[in-house]
């Protein structure tokens, strides 16, 4: 890890409310996981503790539909919903008692690329009545113990639950159905994030299905490919050093994900963003764009 990220991650903490920060590279070469993973403390000092935990927020979208896509040859309708290109509305607060049927009744066809939830979540029931058993137990496999839904996890097993602010999942489809999401509540470490991308990229040849996959698009400008986002231009928190075909995506809690295929490497941005409030990050985009480029 680059020695001089740690004074950029104390920077930002001391411009903001919330107070935790990891970040992380993956070298798909070697298998080795480089992380850090700065506190700041009540008196405004900074201290280093391994292995705390995230709200990663929409990076479950890569560990559920992207998963379910290099496991089974999944039909046209899957790619609709994981790439945004299915026309269903993008958010919506769901009711716990009908939250299945409501989402069923929207028609799907090819559209223009809409940011959708709720089509992550109609991916999961398309997936279960398909395949007659559940994503969860699907995809959960290809985890790594420190990776999970925010239902299973044993808060009290971690000691740093409450600096990490993992008592509660963010979003409020994923708290108020109660049950696994494909849209969100993953939570987890850097290195339960690195560790399950190498794991993947062991089994499925992760990145040259998604390279290939990207090469491969009618559309060169389509964003998104098997629920995995793309880096669109220079101003992209991919950094503008990520080659061209750089592909992660992004979470509303502060989080963020990238593999450059011509590197071999992928990066991992984590941090407790929302523990205050939603609205403050300005600091974190610039610092996203920042350490990508010192990261790569």
């Amino acid at each position: 890890m680059n020695k001089s990220i740690q004074p950029h991650i104390e920077n930002l903490l001391s411009k903001v409310s919330y107070d935790s920060v990891s970040v992380g590279v993956v070298d798909f070469n070697t298998g080795k996981i480089d992380e850090i993973n700065i506190v700041k403390l009540e008196d405004g000092s900074f201290r280093t503790i391994h292995g705390l935990y995230y709200d990663l927020a929409s990076l479950t979208k890569v560990f559920t539909m992207g998963i379910a896509h290099l496991e089974s040859d999944l039909d046209e309708k899957f790619y609709l919903l994981s790439e945004h290109r299915s026309s269903i509305p993008a958010w919506a607060i769901l009711s716990r008692k009908t939250w299945e049927e409501d989402l069923l009744k929207f028609p799907m066809k090819p559209s223009e690329t809409l940011y959708s939830d709720l089509g992550t979540i109609r991916f999961q029931l398309e997936f279960e009545k398909e395949y007659k058993k559940t994503l969860y137990e699907s995809v959960k496999k290809n985890w790594s113990q420190e990776l999970c839904y925010w239902l299973d996890f044993d808060y009290r097993e971690n000691l740093y639950a409450k600096i990490g602010d993992v008592f509660h999942v963010h979003d409020p489809n994923a708290f108020n159905l109660g049950c696994f999401c494909a849209h969100a509540g993953l939570f987890g470490t850097v290195n339960g994030v690195g560790s399950s991308l190498l794991k993947l990229n062991k089994k499925f040849n992760l990145i040259k299905k998604i390279q290939s996959s990207i090469e491969s698009l009618k559309d060169p400008d389509q964003r998104f490919v098997m629920a995995w986002d793309r880096k669109q231009n220079d101003n992209s928190f991919a950094g503008k050093k990520a080659s061209e075909n750089t592909f992660g995506h992004i979470g509303f809690t502060g989080t963020s994900l990238w593999i450059d295929p011509e590197r071999a490497k992928g990066q991992i941005i984590l941090s407790n963003a929302v523990k205050n409030h939603w609205y403050e990050k300005e600091e974190l985009n610039q610092f996203r764009r920042e350490i990508a480029d010192i990261l790569w």
